[in-house]
């Protein structure tokens, strides 16, 4: 009974096809691309507006004005040249543009662990993201806004840390950007199947 068994799954053979390759919508991408740099703008711009409000304090957080607006650009627009090549180079891109953009998430949340550790970390973050953060702004620092007075002394070390509120307001902001940008690229852009 079991060699019978055997036999009739032997006997039926499901034929394996190769999955064919996720197609991206150039075309689609053409108007999605603008839409996700915009989304995520108006995202953080709300998410500013209710932690401002449920929070009064981060009203005078300096991160939350015109670096915002500089970051949530440069992070929306380097997810959708991240999703061309992405796009470009795999056949699977709707598996791996998600991977790809967990990545990013967890390198753009190390500056701002950086300002909460404080003393030389936080140093460091103010001098990798200051260059960033100053693009568009009249006279450019080289430093975040609000570093000038209550940041770290020239040395980087000092008892100097960003409060753990302003921090998670940070990480939240480039989560949803992340997020944004991950789900209208990859459900707003794939190829419609041909109907044969």
């Amino acid at each position: 009974m079991r060699r019978h068994a055997v036999g009739i799954m032997n006997a039926i053979v499901i034929p394996r096809t190769a999955s064919p390759p996720q197609q991206v919508s150039w075309i689609r991408l053409v108007w999605v691309a603008p839409l996700t740099v915009t989304a995520a703008l108006a995202v953080n711009y709300a998410i500013k507006l209710v932690v401002q409000t449920l929070s009064p304090s981060l009203a005078r957080m300096p991160q939350l004005s015109q670096p915002m607006i500089t970051l949530t650009l440069l992070g929306a627009i380097g997810a959708v040249v991240a999703f061309v090549l992405v796009g470009l180079v795999t056949r699977r891109p709707f598996f791996w543009y998600p991977v790809v953009g967990l990545g990013a998430l967890v390198l753009s949340w190390a500056p701002d662990i950086g300002l909460a550790m404080g003393g030389q970390w936080a140093g460091l973050a103010m001098r990798i993201m200051g260059p960033l953060t100053s693009i568009g702004m009249s006279e450019p620092s080289g430093r975040p806004p609000g570093a000038g007075t209550g940041g770290p002394p020239p040395g980087g070390g000092g008892g100097f840390t960003t409060p753990a509120e302003q921090v998670l307001v940070l990480m939240l902001l480039h989560l949803a950007t992340a997020l944004v940008c991950v789900v209208l690229l990859t459900r707003l852009t794939r190829q419609k199947p041909e109907v044969t």
